[in-house]
């Protein structure tokens, strides 16, 4: 009989279902003792190598593969599934399982699952997955002589991932965290590769989809930021593609001008020329944020450590939403207090008479209710200034400004490159982002 794919099986206790590949064809074996996990596919090789169709790039176009080489994908998916469905068992603090493979340039494998020893504190499957690979690697080379230290080091880089869960199948792209570990380039380049097996809800096929690093971050490499000695508003302005959509519809708004981009960045210049603790790394980074209050919130940088450093761009922005917040809710409860004042009543049901005072408002007075009932604020913008370009931007800053509700994926980013103030999207920087339920749930309580 020809071979089977299949993983290590795992002792203990059986985890829940997570649903075993559909294929045309004999049914997926079952585990042959309760104790047992037994995730395998059951076709014979060469059909479950046929009916795995491959495709690469952001645009998922169809690529052959090599049979031996597919095998390894989807082997090592399998076994990144597996642990995730171990780590189920345990059980976490978030409730999501996760696991990856990866493989090194001397072709060391690491897999892990995320780790979380507090709601805050988590480290995803792929930093794991690195971490015991890297280790693994090091380990291998701790007799060698000191001349092959070198070539240790260039093997350590990562040849490809491949990202896991409990649950087979489902569509998978790196957290903004993860994505900052990646654009190293010391164990990371345009080229590594990124695969997932992905199902088709309707037939039960599964893809397995591998795209490169550039399909996630297509500016990195490709960009540097970079001082200037010429008047900030006598600069050339260039805006993306990707961006210039939002750009207009804020420029007719009001909401962006040329006054106010080079306010912007004038506020991100005084920023860095204040930055004064680089007591550890010596980088100087300023950066202000473009509320849609219309309000200009600016900071730098901060070291604390050099292990722990404030990104001048969330300094900047976390600053402006808390001042916001914290003034949408004074005006809130002197809304309800004066109406709680004017009506017993309304004392007694303050909060209906609060909304529906202000949706009256909102259909008669629109430009007057936005002032007197401000919304939920959001980052329209940030700009930046400085000669970092892991920093600017940072892509796990923008992973976190472009969640659902404080932001977004068209927001804009402005900094000098050259001469020349580059306006772009996060979009730009980021082709996919990674959204948790937690954010959405938030963006809808907002």
């Amino acid at each position: 009989m020809a071979p089977v794919l299949s993983l290590p099986r795992v002792q203990g206790p059986m985890p829940p279902a997570v649903g075993l590949p559909r294929f045309s064809g004999e049914a997926a074996r079952q585990p042959e003792t309760p104790d047992v996990v037994d995730l395998r596919f059951s076709l014979p090789h060469a059909r479950l190598l046929q009916q795995v169709q491959v495709v690469s790039g952001a645009d998922k176009r169809p690529i052959e593969m090599e049979p031996e080489e597919k095998q390894v994908w989807i082997e090592k998916y399998l076994e990144a599934c597996a642990l995730a469905n171990a780590h189920q068992r345990v059980g976490n603090v978030s409730g999501d399982y996760y696991a990856s493979a990866v493989e090194l340039e001397d072709g060391t494998w690491g897999v892990g699952t995320n780790v979380e020893t507090s709601p805050t504190d988590r480290s995803c499957g792929e930093r794991i997955s690195m971490l015991v690979a890297w280790n693994a690697s090091i380990q291998k080379h701790t007799r060698q002589p000191d001349d092959a230290h070198l070539e240790a080091s260039q093997g350590m880089r990562v040849k490809r991932f491949v990202m896991s869960q409990a649950t087979l199948g489902k569509h998978l792209v790196p957290c903004s965290d993860c994505q900052g570990w990646m654009t190293n380039p010391r164990y990371f380049s345009p080229t590594t590769e990124i695969g997932t097996l992905q199902a088709d809800p309707e037939t039960g096929r599964y893809t397995l989809w591998i795209r490169a690093l550039r399909d996630l971050m297509p500016m990195w490499g490709q960009h540097q930021p970079s001082l200037t000695q010429r008047p900030l508003e006598a600069l050339p302005v260039k805006v993306s593609p990707l961006a210039d959509q939002t750009y207009q519809a804020l420029a007719q708004t009001g909401q962006v001008s040329d006054r106010i981009r080079t306010q912007l960045l004038k506020q991100a210049q005084s920023a860095y020329e204040r930055n004064v603790t680089t007591d550890f790394t010596q980088r100087k980074v300023g950066a202000a944020a473009l509320l849609s209050s219309g309000h200009i919130v600016s900071s730098n940088r901060f070291e604390w450590h050099k292990r722990t450093i404030e990104a001048a761009d969330m300094r900047a922005s976390g600053s402006g939403l808390e001042l916001l917040k914290r003034r949408r809710a004074l005006q809130a409860q002197w809304w309800k207090q004066t109406l709680g004042h004017l009506s017993p009543v309304l004392a007694r049901s303050t909060e209906h008479a609060f909304q529906a005072v202000r949706q009256t408002m909102s259909k008669a007075l629109p430009g007057m209710t936005q002032k007197l009932f401000p919304p939920e604020p959001k980052v329209l913008a940030v700009a930046y200034y400085g000669e970092v370009p892991e920093e600017i931007p940072s892509i796990r800053s923008l992973g976190y400004l472009a969640k659902l509700k404080h932001g977004g994926p068209d927001t804009l980013l402005m900094m000098i490159e050259g001469d020349t103030v580059q306006v772009r999207s996060i979009r730009d920087y980021m082709a996919e982002i990674y959204v948790s339920a937690t954010d959405i749930a938030a963006a809808k309580r907002g």
